[in-house]
């Protein structure tokens, strides 16, 4: 893989406590949306239109994940979707190592938010633009136990490839940062 393809930008969670007008219009027209995602993907890499589309996608998905509006990430994901859960995060919680569909993302969610309640929030740090059909995001985490109610905070990293649409076909979720040997970079 080419280090100059590679583009590495700064990332921050949207905080709105509702949607925003640019995720209403993309679950009301969705055709509009794959539109957009096709033309995303057919820009070069380091293209500032790519970068900026896909930096404001990832930050509106975990903006709507941290305020648990799950409808409006799924847009994101196609239809067949597989999520593989890194091992190390299958002990957090009762989660299964493979989801798949975007009934399957949701399932993931159902399977992990009993084990911390409503007490996570994903602090997005950077996204990692591997010049092809792959993302990958490092991302914070603050954790609070269900029942303990203890605090704690970690690292989490994700895996994104992308289909012809630009919408997430494969994730694969890691404990810390791991996704970046996982493509073979390093922190």
């Amino acid at each position: 893989m080419s280090q100059e393809a590679i583009i590495r930008k700064p990332l921050s969670a949207t905080h709105s406590a509702s949607r925003t007008l640019e995720e209403r219009l993309m679950l009301r027209f969705p055709r509009l949306f794959a539109a957009v995602g096709r033309l995303t993907r057919r820009l070069p890499a380091k293209s500032r239109l790519r970068q900026t589309l896909i930096w404001r996608s990832v930050n509106l998905g975990f903006g709507a994940v941290n305020r648990r509006d799950f409808d409006a990430v799924v847009p994101r994901y196609h239809p067949d979707v597989e999520i593989h859960v890194s091992p190390a995060i299958l002990g957090l919680g009762d989660i299964e190592p493979v989801y798949r569909g975007r009934e399957g993302y949701r399932q993931f969610y159902r399977d992990w938010l009993p084990a911390w309640g409503g007490g996570f929030q994903f602090k997005p740090q950077e996204l990692i633009d591997l010049g092809d059909d792959r993302l990958v995001a490092l991302v914070k985490a603050d954790f609070r136990g269900q029942g303990s109610g203890v605090g704690l905070e970690g690292s989490v990293s994700f895996l994104w490839t992308l289909d012809q649409e630009g919408r997430v076909i494969r994730e694969e979720n890691f404990l810390n940062w791991e996704a970046l040997d996982a493509v073979g970079l390093s922190e």
